[in-house]
């Protein structure tokens, strides 16, 4: 598989993703990321419990973008100060530099009946850094003139 880039329009590159070897067995450019958060139940909380009743989001890596965790979470009643880790699964292509971002939007009610509710986004880049000046260097023809063979 082959991911097919431009620098700054002038040189395009073709560059290998996806190529197996002997050791390693497959080796590509696309990772598999856990993007792991964690919901921390406030400790001045109006009541003794509280129940998450949505756990719902988008990320930017997944496909399609949206995700309902609500399943994993409904029906346990967490104690004031109580921590639930929570993972969201993907992959991310390495080959280019990207701003991924996520999403989570969490619903509950404390056992005095007091509905709440929480929105957090979170961004993180990763992937190949965009050509430096380095990069460009070793990216241009020589300018000198071909070397001749001592024979």
């Amino acid at each position: 598989m082959f991911s097919e880039s431009s620098i700054e329009g002038h040189i395009r590159i073709i560059s290998a993703v996806l190529w197996v070897n002997e050791e390693q067995g497959n080796v590509s450019c696309f990772a598999s990321i856990e993007y792991d958060f964690m919901i921390v139940i406030p400790v001045d909380i109006e009541g003794e419990s509280f129940t998450i009743t949505s756990l719902t989001g988008a990320a930017s890596w997944l496909d399609p973008p949206t995700f309902n965790l609500t399943d994993n979470v409904t029906g346990i009643e967490y104690e004031p100060g109580a921590a639930l880790d929570i993972t969201i699964p993907g992959t991310i292509d390495l080959t280019e530099r990207q701003e991924y971002t996520v999403l989570i939007r969490v619903e509950g009610v404390t056992d005095t009946g007091v509905r709440c509710f929480g929105i957090t986004v979170d961004t993180f880049v990763a992937g190949t850094p965009p050509p430096g000046p380095a990069t460009r260097r070793m990216l241009r023809a020589p300018v000198s003139a071909p070397i001749k063979s001592p024979m």
